[in-house]
């Protein structure tokens, strides 16, 4: 990653066109809350949407804030904006719907951990990839400072030029995410990242990590620690081959097919 003035970030095409592969289902006895990652957007879920709707499941795949449209579009999004976005799609499923499970990719899985706090919780997570922390040092050290200075961070930003995180060389350069982010935004990323990890109470429901050991972008060191955290509810399938973006890899069949194998059984 490289962090640039904003004049000299790359053009970046609107991701607003971008169909939603959601499939809801009113009827449906259980709906699945999916939540996409950090620049990402719900059509790089799709993945799962299939196998969800064929065991029976109503998939929803809410915008975060910010997301689907230009990287301008964070500017002024919190962290807490995403939280209550999620919150708020999570309580409406579970007004429609007698059981609701959740589904996070990355900063997704982030937002579904802090949904395991709700008074009724899910009846089942997976955390896809999740980071506990930003995996640049530099950033990590940076995001606090500049997050005080606010006339500097609005005219920065974060070029994604480090190699992609997806291992499949046919889909290594996806066109439904943005390549460049306000650096207020990675401020905030930081915030929720460092919010979550600051959180100790235990998965109240079935939950599962899936993580690959050669994810550059979220340790997976940091998916053992998650493991350790969540107790004795939390499982952790560990994949080989796939990089970071799961639900848009090389594996990303195996992935879908133990996310619907789960989530129905639990």
């Amino acid at each position: 990653m490289t962090i640039v003035f904003r004049s000299k970030a790359p053009a970046q095409d609107s991701l607003a066109e971008l169909p939603n592969p959601e499939r809801i289902d009113a009827a449906a006895d259980s709906a699945a809350l999916i939540v996409h990652g950090f620049t990402a957007t719900p059509h790089g879920m799709g993945s799962l949407v299939g196998p969800l709707a064929a065991a029976g499941f109503s998939v929803q795949i809410p915008v975060l804030p910010g997301h689907g449209g230009v990287p301008d579009d964070l500017d002024g999004i919190h962290w807490t904006d995403w939280l209550d976005s999620v919150q708020a799609e999570y309580r409406a499923l579970r007004g429609r719907h007698r059981r609701v499970v959740v589904v996070g990719q990355s900063l997704g899985g982030a937002l579904v951990r802090l949904l395991l706090g709700e008074v009724q919780p899910p009846a089942a997570a997976v955390i896809l990839a999740m980071p506990m922390r930003i995996n640049s040092a530099a950033a990590r050290s940076l995001a606090p400072i500049l997050d005080r200075v606010p006339p500097l961070t609005q005219r920065l930003a974060w070029v994604k030029d480090g190699g992609s995180d997806i291992a499949d060389p046919v889909g290594r350069y996806p066109k439904n995410m943005y390549i460049w982010t306000p650096m207020q935004a990675v401020c905030e990323l930081h915030k929720i990242l460092t919010h979550q990890a600051r959180t100790v109470n235990a998965a109240p429901c079935p939950t599962l990590l899936i993580h690959s050991e050669n994810d550059h972008t979220a340790e997976y060191a940091g998916a053992l620690k998650l493991k350790a955290k969540l107790g004795k509810n939390a499982s952790l399938l560990t994949l080989q081959r796939s990089y970071h973006v799961l639900t848009q890899d090389v594996e990303q069949a195996e992935v879908a097919e133990a996310v619907a194998a789960f989530v129905s059984k639990s």
